[in-house]
C-alpha cells in the first residue's frame, strides 16, 4: 500500500508513541522517593469529665447513719466513677445530671437474676452526709448515708 498523507497507519504511529506511553505507565507505578509529611495536628486540651461519669466528691464508701459500714451492711453503697454497688445489685451510670446540688444518675440496674432502670437521686448535706431518694430504715423520712471510716472525701 503506497503511503498517502490523508491515510492513517496506525502500524506506524503507534510505535512511535509505545515507548512514551510505556515510560508514563512505569512513573504513575513507582513509590514517591520520600513518604509526605504528616498534617498538622491541632493541640488538644484536658476535657471536662464525661457526662456519664459520678462526681469524686459522691465517691467512696457510705452507708446508713445506723449501719456498721460492714460488707453485709443492707443500707450499704460503694459509689464509683461508673458505677454503684449496693447490697444485693449494681448499678452502671447511664447518665449523670446535677443541677442545684442535687445529683441525679439514671442506672442500668442488675441483681438477684433481674435486671431493670432506675434513676437514684443523691445530695450532699452540711456535715458530710449523703441524702437519697429512699426512706430510712427507721421511718424518720429520706435515707442519710455517712462515709465509712478510712474513707476520706475526695476533691
Amino acid at each position: 500500500m503506497a503511503a498517502n498523507s490523508n491515510c492513517y497507519e496506525p502500524a506506524m504511529t503507534i510505535p512511535k508513541f509505545a515507548p512514551l506511553a510505556l515510560l508514563a505507565l512505569a512513573a504513575c507505578s513507582q513509590e514517591p522517593d520520600a513518604p509526605e509529611p504528616p498534617l498538622p495536628t491541632a493541640t488538644v486540651s484536658a476535657a471536662p469529665a464525661p457526662e456519664n461519669t459520678i462526681p469524686a466528691a459522691y465517691q467512696g464508701e457510705w452507708d446508713w447513719t445506723g449501719g456498721t459500714c460492714q460488707s453485709d451492711s443492707d443500707q450499704r453503697m460503694e459509689i464509683g466513677e461508673t458505677e454503684i454497688h449496693f447490697y444485693e445489685s449494681v448499678g452502671k451510670v447511664q447518665q449523670v445530671r446535677e443541677a442545684g446540688g442535687t445529683l441525679s444518675l439514671d442506672l442500668a440496674m442488675e441483681g438477684e437474676g433481674m435486671v431493670w432502670t432506675q434513676t437514684t437521686v443523691l445530695r450532699m448535706e452540711d456535715g458530710g452526709l449523703l441524702v437519697t431518694e429512699y426512706d430510712d430504715p427507721s421511718g424518720k423520712g429520706k435515707l442519710r448515708l455517712k462515709r465509712c471510716p478510712g474513707e476520706a472525701p475526695s476533691a
